[in-house]
């Protein structure tokens, strides 16, 4: 009677301790939803703040004035005075928080598919990307520096696409991927210089050009 009162015993501890592992192996591989963004119908893209993302991968902003100070010039020969140098960083902060909140905003209403756009033409990004190439979130997940702005002065936006349709099959005509064949797109560097086209056009009526 004591040996089938002990094997029961014993019995009773090893279904307690399977239970265990099991809720605690279902715990684990449990991912909360509201830390994950929707891509076609699952949840497979973390959320991850752009915001910090770029913190650790962009030059801050005493470095960017730094860089500055020793420059005369952009990429066009133009001449960069004090106040050209400060609306650069002005520029450069405010299209890093422009980009960030399209980001957050295509997250919260479950965007797949961003594309580039520019309000004129980018002396620094026209040889590596233009308006109408497009990227997944995921790919902006696993590659934030594909996050705009690229270089001093740039003036690039990413923009979420609106609509429902997957991008990587689609005849909307002006887009394109931009990751050829998964490989990672060569980009401006950051410390390529172009002044505002207001600033140009002024610093080209002055020397009668």
């Amino acid at each position: 009677m004591a040996a089938f009162l002990i094997g029961l015993i014993l019995v009773l501890i090893l279904v307690i301790i399977a239970i265990r592992v099991g809720v605690e192996k279902e715990e684990a591989e449990e991912t909360p939803i509201d830390s994950q963004i929707h891509v076609s119908g699952i949840y497979s893209v973390f959320r991850r703040d752009p915001r910090e993302q770029l913190e650790k991968i962009r030059p801050s902003e005493e470095e960017i004035r730094k860089y500055l100070s020793a420059k005369n010039e952009d990429i066009g020969k133009l001449p960069l005075s004090d106040s050209d140098r400060e609306e650069i960083i002005v520029a450069w902060n405010s299209y890093i928080d422009k980009n960030v909140l399209a980001i957050e905003k295509g997250d919260s209403q479950g965007v797949e598919f961003y594309y580039y756009d520019f309000p004129y033409e980018c002396p620094g990004c026209k040889d590596f990307l233009s308006r109408g190439h497009y990227v997944s979130r995921e790919e902006i997940y696993k590659h934030p520096h594909i996050i705009p702005p690229f270089h001093l002065g740039c003036v690039c936006m990413i923009i979420p696409h609106s609509g429902t349709e997957n991008l990587r099959e689609t005849t909307e005509t002006g887009l394109r991927p931009f990751f050829d064949k998964g490989q990672i797109p060569q980009l401006p560097e950051w410390t390529c210089i172009v002044k505002s086209p207001d600033k140009q056009r002024y610093a080209i009526d002055e020397s009668g050009k």
